[in-house]
């Protein structure tokens, strides 16, 4: 089944209301538990279920970011936690 983007508001942590456009700072990790913290776009979400049945959003972001050898790359990633917050 392929999974639905989206495109609606949602509350994050912080009581912060998030639209699909607005800036926002996150935090993700990588290879080796590298944690970043990136500045982006707040794109939408994506719903999901886990193992034991239960509803989870993961959200899309999208960001610039520099790769080991300095080149500036686009990037489009699904966040598991709810870790954004509205920048402004």
């Amino acid at each position: 089944m392929k999974k639905q983007l989206h495109l609606d508001t949602f509350v994050n942590s912080f009581g912060q209301e998030l639209n699909p456009g607005d800036k926002i700072a996150f935090c993700t990790t990588g290879y080796s538990h590298r944690v970043n913290f990136e500045q982006g776009t707040y794109v939408g979400y994506i719903l999901g279920e886990d193992w034991h049945g239960r509803e989870y959003k993961k959200f899309k972001v999208q960001y610039e970011t520099e790769t080991w050898g300095g080149k500036k790359i686009h990037r489009v990633s699904t966040l598991q936690c709810n870790r954004i917050a509205k920048l402004g």
